[in-house]
C-alpha cells in the first residue's frame, strides 16, 4: 500500500502528460494488487479523466476488473475486461483474436 501511495503522490507532482499518467496507472495496478477496492474505482477514473492513449487506458481497465472481480462482482469485472480489450487495437494472429472473443460481449 506503501508504495500506491508514493506513486500517487509522485503522479501529483508530476507535469501533466504522459509521466503523470505512467504514475497514475502504476498507483493504480499497486492498490488494485494491495485489495483496495474503493482507492482503484477512483484512480480508475482519474486515469480516463487524464488520457485517451489506448494503453494506459486497457492497464487501468483491467486494474478496475480485478477490483470488481475482489468485490464478488463478476458481470462488471467481465464488462470491465470487455472495455480494456476495446481500447487496444485490433488484435493481430489467432492468440489475439482468440483472447478477444474469449470475452463475452467484446
Amino acid at each position: 500500500m506503501a508504495a500506491a501511495r508514493a506513486l500517487d503522490s509522485a503522479a501529483d507532482l508530476s507535469p501533466a502528460g504522459a509521466d503523470r499518467v505512467r504514475r497514475r496507472v502504476k498507483a493504480l495496478a499497486a492498490a488494485a494488487l494491495a485489495g483496495e477496492r474503493a482507492w482503484v474505482h477512483e484512480l480508475y477514473a482519474q486515469v480516463v479523466r487524464l488520457t485517451a492513449d489506448p494503453g494506459p487506458l486497457a492497464v487501468a481497465a483491467a486494474c478496475e476488473g480485478m477490483a470488481w472481480t475482489l468485490a464478488g462482482r463478476q458481470h462488471e469485472a467481465r464488462r470491465m475486461a470487455a472495455t480494456a480489450l476495446d481500447r487496444l487495437p485490433a488484435p493481430d494472429g489467432t492468440a489475439g483474436a482468440a483472447l478477444h472473443d474469449s470475452i463475452p460481449g467484446a
